[in-house]
């Protein structure tokens, strides 16, 4: 049960998809808010200077490749979503480690701005992921064999840590999910607008 033993599980959010520039920089603002996390609580990964850790730089960065690739402006813009761990589940810095592992495997080819938070009781990390591939423009899209090689990954790093998996359908706050899907993998509820896939 929820009481007995630790129970460690990563819940993953897609929170919005972007579909304008000012809604880019708004939500690189936000995750990159030096009041919710710290200079080496934040980064960036795949073909972005590291040095591009300001809203600003990190916009310019994703802008660089949509116009290499001549994306206009009725392309998305990006994909935010959030990882979280029940309270004191996981450090800061394991969370750091975890984005900068699971993140590139799971989005291959994209420019991914990471950052953990500290403003809740439970850690969690927000990225942004361009969804125009610098590889060669392709846009992200995920099929049912990604979200299946996301939850997969996603236990193998869990358990490589010796953190157990969670128990099916049980959010980290002990609460039921509701709209239980059929699919093994994947678990969607809507709540306010937001869909909330879970991988387990």
């Amino acid at each position: 049960g929820m009481t007995s033993g630790r129970l460690y599980m990563a819940i993953v959010k897609i929170i919005s998809h972007g579909k304008n520039a000012a809604g880019t920089k708004n939500v690189l603002s936000y995750v990159l808010d030096l009041k919710k996390t710290g200079p080496d609580l934040c980064g960036t990964l795949g073909d972005i200077s590291e040095d591009a850790i300001t809203a600003k730089t990190a916009f310019l960065e994703f802008q660089r490749i949509r116009n290499l690739f001549g994306k206009d402006n009725n392309v998305r813009t990006y994909t935010h979503g959030t990882i979280s761990w029940a309270p004191g589940e996981i450090t800061h810095e394991e969370a750091v480690e975890f984005a900068r592992e699971y993140l590139p495997e799971i989005y291959p080819g994209h420019q991914i701005v990471y950052a953990v938070h500290q403003d809740t009781s439970h850690v969690h990390f927000h990225f942004i992921v361009n969804p125009v591939s610098f590889l060669d423009g392709s846009m992200l899209h995920w099929s049912k064999h990604d979200l299946e090689r996301a939850k997969q990954l996603c236990n193998e790093l869990c358990l490589n840590r010796g953190w157990s998996i969670a128990q099916n359908g049980i959010h980290y706050d002990g609460l039921l999910f509701e709209n239980m899907q059929k699919s093994p993998y994947i678990i969607i509820v809507h709540f306010h607008n937001l869909c909330y896939i879970s991988l387990f």
